[in-house]
């Protein structure tokens, strides 16, 4: 499995998990943790991997990255602008570091969208899921002046670029993006997770994030 083009992967991992009350990045998860597992799928399309966090130095993962962000305490849009900034190619796929269904297949197929774009985001009903999404460099400069004006939610940029919204239709052509999608916030999530529920959309608005 290749990308279109060289990409960078950058894993968000910079909030606070207050709802965990633990960090959520380093929860137990398929023989390692939540974000390894996710180092070891993004790696598999993208070539570089670069994990925004604001803990210098808590993943060792080998060949990847850790850097912090410019715009301290501004969210996800923070997050993003800071490892597009340190990305070595034009795309991008963002991703949160609390889903522990990452699918590498949903990933590529959203980079390959973003031909023509500034970003490829995925659409689920009325909601967009702008933390797994594909990004161009190109965004940077927008996501900066919002930034600068202190807008930190990552949707309100969206009105000022090129923005390919992916259907729920296209998406589940691809894998299961109910299950995808899936995010831990507390511990009830990380409960379901352990029971390993097979039909994990049934529990649907139990972790449904809010808009970043």
């Amino acid at each position: 499995m290749q990308p279109p083009v060289l990409a960078s992967g950058i894993i968000l991992a910079g909030g606070d998990s207050s709802r965990m009350g633990l960090d959520k990045s380093l929860l137990p998860w398929k023989n390692g943790t939540v974000i390894g597992y996710i180092v070891q799928e993004l790696r598999r399309i993208a070539p570089e991997i670069i994990i925004v966090s604001n803990h210098s130095g808590k993943y060792t993962f080998p060949g990847s990255k850790e850097i912090s962000d410019e715009f301290i305490n501004m969210g996800p849009l923070g997050g993003i602008h800071a490892g597009l900034k340190a990305a070595s190619h034009d795309y991008v796929f963002v991703t949160a570091c609390d889903l522990p269904f990452f699918d590498k297949r949903l990933a590529l197929y959203l980079l390959e969208q973003l031909w023509g774009f500034q970003a490829a985001v995925p659409q689920q009903g009325a909601l967009s899921e702008p933390l797994f999404a594909a990004y161009d460099k190109s965004c940077l400069p927008v996501f900066e002046s919002c930034l600068q004006q202190g807008i930190s939610k990552v949707q309100e940029a969206y009105s000022q670029l090129r923005i390919n919204y992916v259907s729920e239709e296209k998406l589940k052509r691809i894998a299961d993006s109910d299950t995808v999608f899936f995010n831990l916030n507390t511990p009830r999530d990380y409960a379901l997770l352990q029971k390993n529920l097979e039909n994990l959309a049934c529990a649907k608005p139990l972790w449904r994030r809010g808009k970043p």
